[in-house]
């Protein structure tokens, strides 16, 4: 399972809203926003609109009567610069989204009158040919698209908006305007009811599509006993969220993986991953290991995502520690990979191997006022040496996959072997060893398949070469990595009982950990 730096955050941020308090029909905080900006799109329109009736009107005024020219110009005018001004309010986020969405209504039914009155005021010659819709009507039908709004609001906007021409034509009439025929002036008003019907038709299918997303989102801000409260990040399979107990108030990370985000097409193989990631919090859950990521629950949401609830950690994963700052100091890379080691320790003691271990899946964190406290995560491709024997759970890995992480890969399961053990962990933390002192991987190939051949078929370069360290410890890390699985430590524990035993120069206290998350953290 692809690792996630997701599970980093702090328990005393801000709370992001959580859209419960929306009236019925709106739209959820972060589609206003969207949307707000789309008010914009209206008024750019309307200005090439408007601009393009500027150079009509100055090439076609033989067609139009002299004294009725001046007042459509005003008009048009009145609907350029008012659009000018709404676009400036909308994309500039001038005013609260919900306000601008509000406000872009007013907007809507100002630009029906103005534009109606200019058309209808200006006249209909004789010699002219009505054909087609009154020009408003493609704002009643585009608004509803652009701007979604509550029912009740958009109702009363579209209604607003199609009597704008009934009302200017009747304004036109006792202005002493020669307008067209009895016949011409139903046809039009029948034409601004129909598009008016088909603007609330379309402002209905897009509220329902919006109380749709408010009430998936409300699903997911309540997930069994949890309460959502914002989005750490997503992975390639899953979203990571923060979360608190409803009744404990207890800071959570929750882990959805979600059967659509999965990349297998075969239903079969989708379900294989699901029990997978279920073992892997099962697995987790029967840890106690301080050094091992908490698990307080998992379930199955009412859609069938998978989700898993972990203690929220502050913190750095080691890849974003080394890539911000370069290899670490012998004596801090001795300190972290013991207390990985005693995580690991319990879980082989339990049968179980990792698979997996990575510098994406160690955090190291400030735990209760201690620093660079060592938590291994993402148990996602963990194994139990017993599970082959029940048919049921047969491996739970996928047909033909290639599991693991190409740079930290032990040769047993580059060559393909799914029967691992302990040692293949043991082969990973010599890895790790490596690229934590050294900053780079022990192989690195043009390709991970060419990483892969190196882990099966090179000899494992020796750390003293590159970094000054204790002779046992650059022993211990090309113990580790030996080819043949039976010539490595036989697991963390006994890693672990090694690692005690070198010479440090110097060793790494708390007080150089406090001081270098002062400066970094």
């Amino acid at each position: 399972m692809p690792s996630e730096r997701l599970y980093v955050g702090r328990a005393d941020e801000g709370r992001a809203p959580s859209g419960d308090s929306l009236p019925t029909g709106a739209v959820p905080d972060d589609l206003a926003v969207e949307a707000s900006k789309r008010v914009a799109v209206l008024a750019l329109i309307i200005v090439l609109a408007a601009l393009w009736m500027f150079f009509k009107g100055a090439v076609l005024q033989e067609t139009v009567r002299e004294s009725r020219l001046p007042t459509a110009t005003w008009g048009i005018l009145i609907a350029f610069v008012a659009s000018i001004a709404m676009g400036i309010v909308s994309w500039r986020g001038l005013l609260p989204p919900r306000e601008v969405l509000r406000m872009g209504l007013g907007y809507e039914i100002l630009l029906c009158f103005v534009l109606n009155l200019a058309q209808n005021i200006s006249g209909y010659p004789e010699d002219v040919i009505i054909i087609g819709l009154p020009g408003t009507c493609a704002i009643i039908l585009i608004a509803p698209l652009l701007v979604p709004v509550a029912w009740n609001l958009r109702l009363g906007t579209t209604i607003a908006s199609a009597l704008a021409f009934p009302i200017t034509l009747f304004i036109a009439r006792a202005a002493g305007t020669p307008l067209p025929s009895t016949g011409i002036e139903v046809l039009l008003m029948g034409s601004v009811a129909v598009c008016a019907t088909l603007a609330l038709i379309a402002a209905k299918v897009v509220g329902n599509l919006s109380a749709e997303v408010t009430s998936a989102r409300k699903a997911v801000q309540e997930m069994g006993s949890y309460h959502m409260i914002e989005e750490l990040g997503r992975g390639g399979m899953g979203q990571v969220w923060r979360a608190e107990h409803r009744m404990l108030a207890r800071p959570s990370a929750i882990k959805i993986i979600r059967p659509d985000n999965l990349k297998e097409s075969n239903a079969d193989r989708r379900r294989v991953a699901l029990l997978r990631f279920e073992r892997e919090a099962r697995a987790t859950a029967a840890l106690t290991s301080p050094h091992t990521v908490q698990v307080f629950d998992f379930g199955l949401t009412h859609d069938g995502a998978f989700y898993y609830v972990m203690e929220l950690l502050d913190g750095l994963d080691l890849m974003e520690i080394v890539k911000r700052h370069g290899a670490l100091p012998p004596e801090r890379v001795v300190h972290l990979v013991r207390q990985i080691c005693e995580s690991l320790a319990e879980a082989h003691s339990h049968g179980l191997v990792h698979r997996d271990l990575k510098p994406n899946n160690i955090m190291a964190c400030k735990i209760g006022g201690r620093h660079d406290f060592a938590k291994v995560l993402d148990f996602g491709l963990v194994q139990h040496t017993d599970w082959e024997r029940d048919s049921d759970a047969s491996r739970l890995t996928l047909d033909g996959a290639l599991l693991g992480t190409p740079a930290f890969m032990p040769p047993e399961m580059a060559m393909g072997d799914t029967d691992v053990d302990a040692r293949a962990d043991v082969y990973a933390l010599g890895c790790l060893l490596y690229w934590l002192i050294v900053g780079r991987p022990p192989f690195l190939g043009t390709t991970a398949m060419a990483t892969i051949l190196m882990h099966v078929q090179e000899a494992p370069p020796r750390v003293s070469d590159m970094v000054p360290i204790p002779r046992e410890l650059d022993a211990l890390v090309l113990a580790c990595m030996q080819k043949d699985a039976a010539q490595r430590p036989s697991d963390a524990g006994a890693m672990l009982k090694i690692l005690n035993e070198v010479e440090m120069e110097r060793e790494w206290t708390e007080q150089h950990a406090n001081a270098w998350w002062a400066t970094h953290g």
